[in-house]
Order: structure tokens, then C-alpha cells, then sequence
């Protein structure tokens, strides 16, 4: 295989770093080098969804470690600033390591003018090795309220979320009286498949999108400003190959009363054995204007405005205004609080 080839999509190219303990990976995660990104959008804004930093963060984590998925995980993983997309979108991942029990991962974006921004965190740790072996088998439940995907979709769209053809994974909702959730996860042909992937970022959405299936649609229904997005997740573990199907169990628990929910995720493979599990995972109501907008879009608004524009005096005609044209002009700025 290629350098190229085996390049990671979204941790990117590693960086020879005269420290050892240190570790830098830079990448190009743009929509016009991986446009399936777009199809993750908050308000109409493509934003790089929390499942993809958290793939990144393994990703670092394995290849610096140099262990596979398996053997690592990752614990206090915290979004800490949205981060839009635009076409071409830089970013910089950095591991630190401090022993064999300090490991951190910290991802950043870099502005137009060079500024580097903080958008996410991780703690790396080297898991037991039989700890695949040793997880329990999950059955699925036989008694559940069936949710069409397509309403479910068009819901979320309510309240700002948007799931293109890349990040709709999810084939089959079910939801249990007891505040979960069942489903069944496929990844999308339009989500491209590298080898370099842990835990393919549509997959992981899918999963954290069935924490939202297991929310009353009645909670849900009629927020079109403010939306529940995951923000961070106390641990991440990978147990074996994740596969293009699985079944995902999530169990959510209101929290703050109505800022926030938590909630654990497992996938469950064909076999009926734990793919992968999330624990601790904490959704938080993120207001529109709390949404980013790349650089371009917070300084201008594109405004039509109709106005006059004089007509030269000539033989025959007054000078005088021509109703009917109008012109564009940038008005106020629009800068988007961080979320």
C-alpha cells in the first residue's frame, strides 16, 4: 500500500517531530477533498460532526502507540468549539505524551490569518488485551415501538439537524418504553471506506443519532432553534472490526433538567457480540446562534436592497431615479458566538 493510500482521510499526513513524546498529524478536511462531510450539517452550516474526532483521536492514538484499535481507548473526550466547514478546512492533530499513562490528543483548526483554535480533546489509554474476548452478548429485544427512519430524519430537520445521504446510516428505529432505543445501522455508500478507519465517523454518528431516537417526539418536535448535539464522552473503546452493519442498543437519561442528557451507546455485530461502546455521553441543547460560520460567511450577508440609480441627462430625458434596479450590498456583521 501506498504512503497516500494509507494515509488516514481525516487525522492526515504524520509529522517527523524532534521530541518523541510528541506527535503531529496534519490533514485537509474540507468539503471539496471530502465532500461526504458536507452532508453532516447543523442549521444549514456542514460541521464537522463529533464522530469524526473521535475517529480521529483513535486514529492518533493507534498509530502513535502503534497498536490496533482493539488495544486502545479513549476517555474524557470533550468537544470543545464547533468547527465549520468550508472547502478547504486545515487541521492539526497533536499527541502528547507524558509516560505511558499521560496521553493526550488535541485537534486544531488553523484561521485565514493563522490563528490556532482548539476544537476538541481526548485522553489516550492502552487497554487490556483479552478485554474483546470478555464482553457480554447482547440479544435483541423482541417488544419495541417501531419509528419510520424517514420521519425520524425529517424531525431532526426541525430542529436544524440535517443528514445527508452520507450520515443517514440508520435503517431501522425501534423505541422502548424503558428511555432507549434500538436500531440498525448501514453504512451509506456515499461514506467512503478507508482501511485506516476505527470507528467510521457515519457509523458512530448513526449510533449517537439513536440516542436522539430514544427522545419522545413530542420533546423533540417544535425546536427549531436549538438542537441536542454530543459534546463529549467519558470513554470510547473498539473491540473488533466494526463492518458495514450493526445493531445499536443506546440508553439515554434526561439530565440538567432539559439542558442536557446522558447516554451509553454499544454495537453489536451480526454475531451478536460488542463491537464497539460509548459510555458517558453527554448531548447538550446548542442554540442556533451558537452555530459557527466559516470566516467569509461572519463578515458578509449578501442583502438585496432596492434603490435608485440616476440616469445620465441627455437630449430628450431629466436626470431622475430608475425605480425598478437593485443592488447588493455586505451589511451588518454576522459573528457567531462559539459554542
Amino acid at each position: 500500500m501506498s504512503e497516500l493510500a494509507a494515509t488516514h482521510p481525516l487525522l492526515g499526513a504524520h509529522i517527523e517531530m524532534p521530541s518523541g513524546g510528541t506527535h503531529v498529524w496534519q490533514a485537509d478536511v474540507g468539503t471539496d477533498v471530502s465532500p461526504w462531510l458536507a452532508d453532516h450539517k447543523v442549521f444549514g452550516q456542514p460541521i464537522m460532526p463529533a464522530a469524526g474526532f473521535a475517529e480521529i483521536a483513535l486514529a492518533a492514538g493507534a498509530e502513535a502507540l502503534g497498536l490496533s484499535a482493539d488495544t486502545i481507548g479513549i476517555n474524557q473526550f470533550e468537544v470543545e468549539q464547533m468547527l465549520p466547514l468550508d472547502n478547504h478546512t486545515q487541521l492539526t492533530t497533536q499527541l502528547i505524551r507524558n509516560g505511558d499513562s499521560q496521553i493526550r490528543v488535541e485537534i486544531y483548526s488553523r484561521s485565514p490569518n493563522g490563528d490556532f483554535r482548539r476544537h476538541a480533546t481526548a485522553r489516550v489509554e492502552q487497554a487490556a488485551p483479552d478485554a474483546a474476548r470478555t464482553r457480554p452478548v447482547l440479544h435483541r429485544s423482541s417488544t419495541a415501538a417501531t419509528v419510520s427512519p424517514a420521519d425520524f430524519y425529517a424531525l431532526l430537520r426541525q430542529t436544524g439537524q440535517h443528514h445527508g445521504p452520507a450520515f443517514a446510516a440508520l435503517s431501522r428505529i425501534s423505541r422502548l418504553s424503558d428511555g432507549s432505543a434500538e436500531t440498525e445501522i448501514t453504512l451509506p455508500d456515499e461514506a467512503p471506506r478507508h482501511p485506516g478507519y476505527r470507528l467510521h465517523p457515519s457509523m458512530l454518528d448513526a449510533a449517537l443519532q439513536s440516542l436522539g431516537a430514544a427522545i419522545p417526539d413530542d420533546e423533540v418536535a417544535g425546536s427549531a432553534e436549538a438542537s441536542y448535539l454530543p459534546v463529549s464522552f467519558d470513554k470510547v473503546r473498539v473491540y473488533r472490526d466494526i463492518g458495514r452493519h450493526l445493531t445499536c442498543r443506546a440508553q439515554l437519561a434526561n439530565l440538567d433538567g432539559g439542558a442536557g442528557k446522558l447516554g451509553n451507546v454499544a454495537l453489536i455485530d451480526d454475531a451478536g457480540q460488542v463491537a464497539a461502546e460509548i459510555d458517558g455521553i453527554y448531548l447538550r441543547r446548542v442554540e442556533r446562534r451558537a452555530v459557527p460560520l466559516p470566516l467569509p460567511q461572519k463578515i458578509f450577508d449578501a442583502e438585496w436592497i432596492e434603490g435608485p440609480i440616476a440616469v445620465e441627462a441627455g437630449p430628450g430625458r431629466d436626470a431622475r431615479p430608475h425605480p425598478a434596479v437593485g443592488w447588493c450590498s455586505p451589511t451588518r456583521p454576522r459573528i457567531a458566538e462559539s459554542g
